[in-house]
This record gives structure tokens, sequence and C-alpha cells, in this order.
């Protein structure tokens, strides 16, 4: 408890979702295209970005509720929802502010750099393809 002898940084890890990237916009667009496709309203901006941490059945419940949800079908709906976010990926989807500065501060350091996410690796992997700002990630998780 008493060490004044810091550990020194030898790696770090971001969250990829809300934390090194902004993937709210494209997610939202998902959902949005899924429940206009139904007849339903689209979900607000702020409203998308209070959930889009909670997937796509998540965002998919803000827009139905839940009875809603399971009567149209929520396997069927999340496919689509997937389905339309796989092929618009990274049409929105920014690095948030000062995170691209960062990992240029990490690479000229030569400090190793990685991605934890529970976004499926189906998703993740073109994603970060699609950002070649990037490619300097060493592990992806």
């Amino acid at each position: 408890m008493g060490d004044s002898h810091p550990v020194p940084l030898r790696c770090v890890l971001f969250d990829l979702d809300g934390t090194l990237l902004d993937t709210a916009p494209d997610l939202g667009a998902a959902v949005n295209h899924v429940l206009v496709s139904e007849g339903f309203a689209p979900l607000s901006d702020a409203i998308i970005r209070q959930t889009t941490s909670n997937g796509a059945l998540g965002l998919l419940r803000a827009g139905l509720g839940d009875e809603l949800l399971e009567e149209l079908g929520a396997t069927r709906l999340r496919a689509a929802l997937l389905d339309f976010y796989a092929a618009h990926l990274c049409v929105g989807t920014r690095p948030y502010e000062g995170m691209l500065e960062l990992i240029e501060w990490l690479d000229e350091r030569a400090l190793p750099w990685g991605i934890v996410t529970n976004k499926p690796g189906f998703l993740t992997e073109p994603l970060l393809a699609a950002l070649p700002e990037l490619a300097s990630c060493g592990v992806t998780v």
C-alpha cells in the first residue's frame, strides 16, 4: 500500500463503442431503418445515445417496448438491424475528439494498445478495417 514506485505504463486497452469510437450515428441509422420499415416512428438522437450501449435489442426495445418487440419477432428484427448496420458500418462513426491524438501519442512512445469490446467480431473487424488511423491496434478482444 505505501509503495512510492508507480508501475510503469506497459499497454492501454480501450473499450470500442462509446469510448474510442462514437458508433451511435450508424447504430441509430440501423434501428431507425428497421423501425420505419415496420411502420413505426424513428428514435430521436437523444434516445439513441442513451440506449446504444444496450445493444441491438435495447435499441429496438426503446422504439417498440417489450411486448411489441416480442409480438413482431425480436430475433427477426435484431437480424434486420444487424444486417443494415453491417452494410453501413462506418458512415457516421468517428473516433471521439482527442482519441486519434492519444493513439498517436501511444504510437510515438511505442506503447502497445488494443481494444476490448462486446461487439461481435463479424462487425468489429470490418469496422476497424474501415478506419486506417486505427491500424496500429495490437489486439482486439
